[in-house]
C-alpha cells in the first residue's frame, strides 16, 4: 500500500499545526521552512506520476470502525494528481518568491548605501596623503 498519499496530507497537516511555533522560534527563517512542506507534498506526488501515466488510480484504503462499516478512502487519479502538484507547488513558489523581493530589497538597499557612503567620502575634504586610497572609488 503506497503511503505517499497520506503522507504528502500529512505534512501539510502538521506543518499547518506546528507553524506558529515554527513563526515563533525561527522567526526570520520560518517562512523559508514552511516553503519547504509545500514542495516536499509536491515530490511525493511526483513519485507517482509513473503510475497514473497509464490512467490508472491510486486507491488508499484504511477500516476505520469496521463495526460501523466505515473507512477511510483517498482516491488519487490524473486530475487529482495534477492539482495536487499545481496547488502546493504553486502556493511554495509564492512564498520562495517572496523571499527573492526580499532579498532583492536588500540587495538594492546595500547599493544605496554603498553611494550615500562613497559621495560622503568625496564630501570630505581630505589631505592628499589620504585621499589617494578613495581615487579608485570616483
Amino acid at each position: 500500500m503506497p503511503l505517499s498519499l497520506p503522507a504528502s496530507l500529512l505534512t501539510i497537516v502538521i506543518a499547518a499545526l506546528l507553524a506558529p511555533v515554527i513563526i515563533r522560534y525561527a522567526r526570520a527563517y520560518g517562512g523559508v521552512l514552511l516553503a519547504l512542506v509545500p514542495f516536499s507534498a509536491c515530490a511525493l506526488l511526483l513519485s507517482q506520476v509513473p503510475l497514473m501515466a497509464d490512467g490508472g488510480a491510486l486507491i488508499y484504503h484504511v477500516e476505520w470502525f469496521a463495526s460501523l462499516d466505515t473507512s477511510f478512502d483517498l482516491r488519487l487519479d490524473g486530475l487529482s494528481l495534477l492539482m495536487g502538484i499545481l496547488i502546493p507547488g504553486v502556493g511554495g513558489w509564492l512564498e520562495v518568491k517572496k523571499l527573492l523581493l526580499v532579498l532583492e530589497f536588500l540587495y538594492a538597499l546595500g547599493h544605496l548605501l554603498e553611494a550615500v557612503f562613497r559621495e560622503s567620502l568625496h564630501a570630505i575634504k581630505l589631505p592628499a596623503v589620504f585621499s589617494e586610497p578613495f581615487s579608485s572609488y570616483g
